[in-house]
């Protein structure tokens, strides 16, 4: 008896996007570009399978780019990339869109910001703004980032804060005691409260 044969075939299924939100449209509003680059960021990071090219990427975050002054870059932009039929890199594309839609000087509004940001609500909340801003400052050195962040710290943080044996150099220190001592205080309120 002859041995029979088995012949296997595989097919490789077409990756399938993942259902997440997907990123709203950019409209030009150069104050909400590090924003919008991040949502599409994330949304292409989520589905790298299905956006595994520089022309898909590219493509995905044309496609986001509705009205304003972000739409006619748009339409330029897809004229030139189909006369060219080259179409480059993600990175050379987001290159392009931060000169194009970066404000004039980000760093310095961001500074503006910190000088008069102050803490409203909680010590977390007050460290999550404030660390936004100070990336988006380009300051690099503790000692500025410090003076700033005490500046618009509630004056009774500032005092427990330098109050302890050895006081933070670093600014991640002064958001961990900062952090540390506003729950504290919160949570011992929340107690009083509900004994009275």
């Amino acid at each position: 008896m002859a041995p029979t044969g088995t012949v296997t075939t595989t097919t490789t299924a077409k990756p399938a996007e993942l259902k997440i939100r997907t990123p709203n449209d950019f409209d030009g509003d150069r104050s909400k570009l590090n924003q919008w680059l991040q949502d599409i960021r994330l949304y292409l990071e989520m589905n790298s399978d299905v956006y595994n090219t520089d022309r898909k990427k590219i493509t995905f975050a044309l496609s986001f780019m509705n009205g304003g002054t972000a739409g006619p870059w748009k339409e330029t932009m897809l004229d030139e990339l189909f006369a060219l039929d080259e179409w480059g890199t993600w990175k050379d594309f987001v290159k392009e869109i931060k000169d194009a839609f970066s404000a004039a000087d980000a760093a310095g509004d961001a500074r503006a910001k910190l000088k008069v940001l102050k803490q409203t609500g909680t010590a977390d909340e007050y460290i999550a703004e404030f660390k936004v801003l100070a990336a988006a400052s380009q300051i690099k050195e503790d000692n500025s980032l410090i003076e700033y962040f005490m500046d618009g710290l509630q004056p009774k943080l500032v005092e427990k804060v330098l109050g302890v044996e050895k006081p933070p150099t670093t600014i991640k220190g002064w958001y961990d005691y900062a952090s540390r001592f506003d729950n504290q205080w919160r949570r011992a309120r929340a107690i009083i409260n509900r004994h009275r």
